[in-house]
């Protein structure tokens, strides 16, 4: 398995966290990898969060022993159904608990050295009572030269 897809599985595992603690002020259904058939998920399976890289890499250093390369991850939150106040409230406190989460410092295994906001999550709600909200973040990395 690829160090990349090692990270977005730790950053899902870390973000059991807001599922499963008091600590976080939101319901969440489910957390997994991005599912592009989300629109279709039930009210009982919602809200949902998902990961995704973008597929953009940057090299940062290279040094002959060790690289550093930087990865945009994007994290999709979805909610449906009730009335517009519940979606509304569902939406804010699940961009409440991403905030939380990234401030943290949560750990994201011994690859990442840091990881940081790059787009702070929003939302968007539609007349139909589904809302999606999306942020993005960017994840620091390093591996040993030629593990990749």
């Amino acid at each position: 398995m690829s160090i990349r897809n090692d990270i977005i599985n730790n950053v899902l595992e870390a973000m059991a966290v807001i599922k499963d603690s008091d600590d976080y002020d939101v319901r969440i259904a489910k957390i997994m990898p991005y599912n592009s058939g989300y629109l279709q998920l039930a009210k009982a399976q919602t809200p949902v969060l998902m990961v995704h890289e973008d597929g953009e890499e940057v090299q940062l250093v290279a040094d002959g022993t060790n690289d550093r390369f930087q990865i945009i991850l994007t994290v999709t939150g979805f909610t449906t159904g009730g009335t517009h106040d519940t979606v509304q409230r569902d939406s804010n406190n699940m961009v409440a608990a991403l905030k939380q989460f990234a401030n943290s410092d949560p750990s994201l295994g011994t690859y990442v050295l840091a990881m940081f906001w790059n787009e702070m999550p929003n939302y968007q709600i539609t007349p139909e009572g589904q809302s999606t909200i999306t942020g993005k973040f960017n994840v620091i990395y390093w591996t040993a030269k030629g593990s990749y």
